[in-house]
């Protein structure tokens, strides 16, 4: 293949505001008939954003191609969905570049089927690939699931175990944190949601004592209030991720889609001579989180230090190899130089915060450990 264009955004729209459509999209199913009857191999969620697609067009006898980053939706053996801010005419050949559970990147060829267009200026793309993937390459949630939900509330249990009743899991409960301890010691939970406003024992210990005896699974801490202090607390003492009481679909979603994800990792993981500076960079996470969140607070014009947080933000991820991150502060920065509206800053701030859970629930455990580091993995 020729020359390939520097990466676009084909995304318009922000994480947020992407999430939305994809939930919608996922009650309504907008895939039309023909397309359903067509398939022959078993869909599954594929949530990822800042994705390659490219665009490939011959030019005098050398193929060519326009690169651009989509979120993609959905994946089977044979093909995927992604959006996109624009129209593809089917039958245009491309390729995409799929993020694989063991890390890396597979660039996988194929041709446009379907682009119908959704809402927002964004089209859902249909792709069918020349050659079936092996999809369990991609997919870690094939296997069952082991999940804990933790909380003191009958009714709070209740509705995290209806959102996640439509994936492959076996779900336990307990109402207590000494109970989730015991639980943790016994059976190998690939996810805990702990809520941290618990009697006798709260969330945080919980989770501290668990780290302690060895469990090594995700866990996300869920709270009602939502303090920047307590976000700290919890993650340094070994939460993976924080999500907001009541439960809600779309954070659920949110949630099991970074537990498929591969590992966020640093572009330089293989320079030995970094590994302390990266260490030290996803170990001072909870308190850039903690410092954005009281800043955004405090700082009514959000043109002093919460300003000068994100920039310098930008900067620190980008020398550590974090460039999806950078990219996300920078977008951030950007919006408050342009003086926009509180609700854009809002849903800016929440992308970043996201972008930076997604750093720490990587390298949590190299951040804190104190053996030398030798890769970057998935907790």
């Amino acid at each position: 293949m020729g020359t390939l264009d520097r990466p676009t955004n084909g995304v318009r729209l922000s994480r947020a505001e992407i999430e939305s459509l994809l939930n919608q999209l996922d009650t309504s199913d907008t895939e039309c008939d023909k397309d359903r009857s067509k398939r022959t191999s078993e869909r599954h969620v594929f949530r990822h954003h800042q994705c390659k697609l490219g665009l490939v067009k011959d030019y005098q006898g050398v193929a060519q191609a326009k690169v651009f980053y989509v979120t993609f939706r959905n994946l089977s053996e044979g093909g995927i969905c992604c959006l996109y801010n624009g129209f593809i005419h089917e039958s245009a050949r491309c390729f995409v570049e799929l993020p694989k559970v063991s890390g890396g990147q597979v660039r996988v060829n194929g041709t446009v089927r379907r682009c119908q267009y959704v809402a927002d200026g964004m089209h859902e793309v249909g792709i069918q690939f020349d050659e079936p993937i092996v999809i369990d390459e991609y997919i870690r949630l094939m296997q069952k699931l082991l999940i804990l939900v933790v909380d003191d509330d009958k009714d709070a249990r209740r509705l995290a175990k209806h959102y996640l009743s439509g994936i492959n899991a076996t779900i336990h409960e307990a109402e207590q944190g000494k109970q989730a301890v015991q639980y943790a010691e016994s059976l190998p939970f690939n996810l805990v949601l702990m809520d941290l406003d618990m009697p006798e024992m709260n969330g945080a210990d919980a989770i501290q004592h668990m780290r302690n005896a060895g469990f090594d699974g995700t866990v996300a801490a869920v709270t009602a209030v939502m303090k920047p202090a307590e976000h700290e607390h919890c993650l340094l003492a070994g939460a993976d991720t924080i999500i907001q009481k009541p439960y809600l679909k779309k954070n659920i979603d949110a949630l099991l889609t970074a537990l498929n994800a591969p590992p966020v990792t640093s572009e330089f993981i293989a320079d030995q001579a970094l590994h302390e500076r990266i260490r030290a960079f996803i170990g001072r996470i909870p308190r850039v989180i903690r410092h954005l969140q009281e800043s955004f607070i405090t700082d009514t014009s959000h043109a002093g230090k919460f300003a000068k947080l994100v920039k310098a933000l930008q900067t620190d991820a980008a020398t550590n190899g974090y460039s999806q991150l950078s990219e996300t502060a920078g977008q951030l920065y950007t919006a408050l130089s342009f003086n926009l509206e509180k609700k854009a800053l809002t849903e800016g701030l929440k992308d970043t915060l996201n972008a930076c859970l997604f750093v720490w629930m990587s390298g949590r455990k190299i951040a804190l450990l104190p053996e030398e580091l030798s890769t970057v993995s998935s907790n």
